[in-house]
C-alpha cells in the first residue's frame, strides 16, 4: 500500500524475497547485506536514485539507468525489488553492516 513520507528499510539479514516500497513526497533508504539478491527496479519522479554496492555485485545493469532510474540484478537474484517515490530520493546500499548508520543517511 502506498504511503507518504520517508521510508527507511534496513536489516542485518540477507533479503531474498520480493520487496515493494512505494511512497510519495519522501525518501527511500534501502540498506541490505551483500548476500541479498534481487531484480531491482527503482524510480524517483522529482528526485535522484543513488546506489552503492560494497559487498555483492550488480549484474545486467540496464542502459536505461539515469539519475532518476536504476535497473539491475543483484547477485543473480530472481526476486523483484520495486522502489518508487515522488519528490524524494532513493538510496540503495549493499553493505556488510546495513544497520550501522546514525540518525541521518547522506550517502547511498
Amino acid at each position: 500500500m502506498p504511503s507518504e513520507g520517508d521510508v527507511r528499510a534496513m536489516t542485518p539479514w540477507a533479503m531474498t524475497k520480493p520487496v515493494t516500497i512505494i511512497t510519495s513526497e519522501g525518501t527511500i533508504d534501502y540498506r541490505i547485506r551483500g548476500e541479498s539478491t534481487g531484480v531491482f527496479d527503482a524510480e524517483s519522479h522529482g528526485g535522484l536514485v543513488k546506489q552503492r554496492c560494497e559487498y555483492g555485485h550488480w549484474l545486467a545493469l540496464s542502459g536505461d539507468n539515469d539519475h532518476d532510474r536504476f535497473l539491475a540484478v543483484l547477485n543473480n537474484g530472481k526476486n523483484p525489488v520495486v522502489l518508487r517515490t515522488s519528490d524524494g530520493d532513493i538510496r540503495i546500499a549493499v553493505v556488510p553492516d546495513p544497520t550501522a548508520v546514525g540518525a541521518w543517511i547522506i550517502d547511498p
